[in-house]
Order: structure tokens, then sequence, then C-alpha cells
């Protein structure tokens, strides 16, 4: 059975005291952000968690602190990202969010400048174009065989078969002929 009415919200008075009061600013940041969005206060203390490094979570390092914070046992906590397994998503947006925030901003001004220095690589282009995103590794293949279908096997004559092997083993041996 569940906790009372009362004893929720004094856990919740509690946690939120805690988060503004003695908590690193990251957890707090993270809450709110997913109380704003309407998710519950346990969904977004789990995800928050998750989402930070250990020493980033404070006094608060294992699941076993965590599960102490929230006033249930470890395993229950297992149980609310068993259950509602979007917790993960939340905490991988919080992940992502801290990495776009000032942190990319330096990672690009890096990536630019080694990308327009005079010592620069192709490499080094190839991830700025990357950030830039006008960079397309992509390749699309559209092979079809019979029937506009995929390719398989008994698509393959038998002599067409004998002249791919040749040509292969041509190839391998360098002595195939371009023409």
């Amino acid at each position: 059975m569940g906790q009372s009415d009362s004893s929720q919200r004094v856990l919740l008075a509690t946690l939120e005291s805690w988060l503004h009061d003695t908590a690193p600013p990251v957890w707090l940041e993270g809450y709110l952000l997913l109380r704003a969005q309407g998710v519950g206060y346990r969904d977004a203390m789990l995800a928050t968690w998750l989402s930070l490094s250990t020493d980033d979570r404070g006094d608060v390092p294992t699941r076993e602190d965590f599960a102490n914070l929230m006033g249930v046992a470890r395993a229950t906590t297992y149980q609310w990202e068993g259950r509602r397994p979007i917790i993960r998503d939340y905490a991988e947006m919080l992940r992502v969010m801290r990495l776009r925030g000032a942190n990319l901003a330096a990672v690009d001004g890096r990536t630019f400048a080694a990308a327009v220095s005079s010592e620069s690589s192709a490499s080094d282009r190839k991830l700025y174009y990357q950030r830039a995103g006008v960079w397309d590794d992509a390749t699309t293949l559209h092979v079809m065989g019979k029937e506009d279908g995929p390719v398989e096997y008994v698509d393959v004559t038998g002599e067409e078969l004998d002249a791919i092997r040749q040509a292969l083993v041509q190839k391998a041996t360098g002595s195939g002929q371009e023409g």
C-alpha cells in the first residue's frame, strides 16, 4: 500500500527543502525542469539522480543513498524505473541539456579553432563540418532484385555468378584489367 497523502506532502516538502538548501545546484535545475513538464516528484528525482555523475550527486552517490533520501527501499527505486522506462529518457534528456550548455559552446569554439588553424588536419575539418551539420556520412544504396525486391542468390544465374567470381579473383590477384 502507498504512503498517505499527508506523508507524501511531508516527504515532498522535505525533498524540495533539501533541493533548495543543500543539494548541488544541478539537482535543483533538473528537478525543476522535469516538474515544470508535469513529471511526478519521484520520477523527477530519480531521473535527476540517474542523469548525474557520481561526483555531481553530492551526498547521494549510491542508489542506496538515493533510496534513503526518498524514504524507500533500494529495490523500490528499481521498480519505479522498471515500471516507467520513460524515467531513463528523462535522465538522458537532462544529460544532453547539460552537455549543450556552456560546455557545448566551448567545444564548438575549440573545434572551430582547430579546423581553421594552419596546422589543421582533415579530421579537424570533418569534425567542424559535422558539428555545423553540413557533413553527411550517410550512403544509401537501393539494390533491387526481381520484382523490385532485394537481390537474392536465386536472382543471379550460374553464368553471372561465375563471372563475379572470376572478376573477384582477378581483382584480388591484380590481374584484372580495367577498360
